[in-house]
């Protein structure tokens, strides 16, 4: 850690409430970040850490509260006001114009935020921050945002920020984009900047991740600062302990025994993106009752269509699907619905303005005993809610409360319960996680545990291979639409290896070729 000698803070908050309706987001939080420090918020969702962050970047307004930079209160209105004070936010979901270069984005955000920008100045100044952190952009500066990867967008992200001088810089699940292999990148890009003196305020759910790459970490809970730890003082089950009050056993799936009862066959499958293009090319493989397989895959390598023409959201071009021996390569979804087959999307499958009680129904309003004739039975849709509220612990005043509402993270809960509790024999989970806390985690992945010991088949998407190895089986790699890696066994497996895999490298391929 870098930090100046001027003085210990350079940004401060105090006694900061904010309130969203009768929902207390934050409830007098004092907290200061040290000059040149990496420190990591840490806290279940609706904890308060993102509220707080908002905050400071003048997304949104405090109810109560102080914000000091350097000493001085600061009054932070809005973004432009947070900029000017010498702080930036990297967002978890970037806001780059693709069609546009790497030098025209930084100039695009240096111009709406009133800085002004000198066009021969800009590719020089944008080429020596790149060059001074390592973010190996120097010679692609004019390349289009869309011929760049997921890790080279968010180091054009940082650019933006550090091009206006930015000395506090905010990051917002920064990790959750980035493959295996760019997670290491970015922990030294981040480092790297700590050795500048930049002060890192990084929100992440990964706790592994804070261990490594913090220097102090601070807990929410229900909107209270719980504690603030050096890092190398904490460790992985006291922050759990502090975060949600428990430990967690840190595998799940060594408690499932998958059967050779094929449920599912897929043969030679093909299909286009919705640009027209080759997105899955020829991918076979089987699921086994009982079982939970994973596919790892970077997004924008067929994963989400896979998802897709499984669900028969999306056509197949070629290639066919036997579900339980029955081919349904032609079926609609709402046909393989009915046979036993769901499908939970990364993206808020919610009508925001139906309330809790309406969305909780939603895939399934025509099953007894909600309906019959056509007619509603609004008591049993309201005690499905409620029992969905209760046992996915949904933060709410009350069932009629309209899903738009509630937090990110309550949205997610209500909408995984809606699927779990229709009970499918097979489940397509496409980034099922994305934004949930690890308490939320924890108990989706149990849940998920519940449906294999009763015979039911989950097929998880995703890119976080802690979490793969977690709870999975079997691992399946996809690279550019195709199927390059089947593992039966992940025992012994390295992940840096999968990582590779994931970006079209040939590690085991070379190993087979020596062996």
């Amino acid at each position: 850690m870098n930090l100046d000698t001027r003085s210990d803070n350079i940004l401060e908050v105090r006694g900061i409430s904010k309130h969203f309706g009768k929902v207390q987001a934050l409830d007098e939080v004092s907290l200061a970040f040290r000059r040149g420090e990496i420190h990591t918020l840490l806290g279940e969702n609706g904890a308060g850490k993102t509220t707080l962050m908002n905050i400071i970047y003048g997304l949104y307004h405090r109810d109560s509260g102080q914000i000091l930079v350097e000493g001085e209160p600061k009054e932070i209105r809005d973004p432009r006001d947070a900029l000017h004070a010498g702080i930036g936010m990297v967002p978890q979901f970037f806001k780059l114009v693709q069609d546009m270069s790497v030098v025209e984005n930084v100039g695009l955000f240096l111009r709406e935020n009133r800085f002004l920008v000198r066009k021969k100045e800009l590719a020089e100044k944008v080429r020596s921050l790149s060059d001074l952190f390592g973010f190996g952009l120097e010679d692609r500066l004019n390349v289009e945002i869309a011929d760049l990867s997921e890790g080279e967008k968010q180091k054009v992200e940082i650019l933006k920020v550090l091009a206006l001088g930015s000395r506090i810089i905010l990051f917002d699940e920064a990790t959750n984009v980035l493959a295996p292999n760019e997670l290491d990148s970015f922990e030294r890009v981040i480092k790297e900047m700590n050795r500048e003196g930049y002060t890192i305020v990084f929100i992440t759910h990964r706790l592994q991740e804070a261990l490594e790459v913090s220097d102090r970490i601070s807990v929410f809970r229900k909107g209270k600062l719980v504690g603030t730890l050096d890092a190398k003082e904490a460790d992985y089950n006291r922050l759990t302990m502090m975060m949600v009050g428990t430990e967690f056993a840190h595998r799940f799936a060594t408690i499932y025994e998958g059967k050779k009862e094929t449920v599912l066959s897929v043969s030679a499958l093909s299909a286009l993106d919705d640009r027209g293009l080759p997105a899955l090319q020829k991918v076979s493989f089987e699921l086994y009752a009982g079982e939970i397989a994973g596919v790892a895959a970077i997004e924008g390598n067929g994963s989400s269509q896979l998802a897709e023409v499984l669900m028969g959201l999306r056509p197949a071009t070629e290639g066919g699907i036997r579900y339980r021996g029955r081919d349904i390569t032609g079926l609609p979804c709402h046909a393989r619905m009915r046979q036993g087959i769901n499908y939970i999307p990364s993206a808020n499958t919610l009508v925001p303005l139906f309330s809790i009680r309406k969305n909780s129904i939603l895939d399934y309003p025509e099953k007894t005993p909600f309906s019959r004739r056509g007619i509603l039975n609004w008591r049993e849709v309201s005690d499905h809610a409620e029992k969905i509220v209760r046992t996915y612990n949904v933060q709410t005043p009350g069932i009629y409360l309209p899903a738009v509402k509630l937090s990110g993270g309550n949205r997610q809960r209500l909408a995984l319960g809606r699927k779990i509790e229709a009970c499918p024999r097979l489940m397509i989970a496409y980034h099922p996680t994305k934004g949930l806390d690890i308490n939320s985690q924890e108990f989706f992945y149990s849940k998920l545990a519940e449906m294999t010991l009763s015979g039911a088949t989950i097929l998880f998407m995703g890119t976080d291979l802690d979490e793969l190895y977690k709870i999975c089986n079997r691992l399946f790699v996809l690279y550019r639409g195709e199927l390059v890696r089947v593992f039966d066994d992940l025992a012994g497996v390295s992940k840096l290896d999968v990582g590779v895999l994931m970006t079209g490298g040939v590690t085991y391929a070379k190993k087979a070729s020596d062996g």
